[in-house]
């Protein structure tokens, strides 16, 4: 993965998974927010989620979390609004199958 390590996510739970995902994002947030949102080629997502519903809706959820971020460090709000990146996510989607 791109921007941040996450757990692998049992296929029949991807609600587990999408927590997962905003506290990855929450834990990045106190050292790292600003290594991990200056990047814009990366996605963040939970990698194991292979239905794609499941999938859009991490990335959703993702999207939302990194502009509570850049609301509160106006200093990364430019480098944010680029961090997912819909060819990152079809590339990554490709090595699945």
């Amino acid at each position: 993965m791109t921007m941040c390590e996450l757990a692998p996510v049992p296929r029949a739970t991807p609600r587990w998974g999408r927590t997962q995902c905003t506290r990855s994002i929450k834990r990045a947030r106190t050292a790292r927010v600003t290594t991990v949102l200056s990047r814009p080629n990366n996605v963040l997502f939970c990698s194991s989620m292979t239905d794609s519903r499941s999938l859009w809706h991490a990335v959703g959820e993702t999207q939302h979390t990194l502009s509570t971020i850049t609301d509160k460090n106006n200093k990364i709000k430019n480098e944010a609004s680029h961090s997912i990146s819909l060819f990152s996510i079809l590339d990554h989607i490709s090595r699945w199958n």
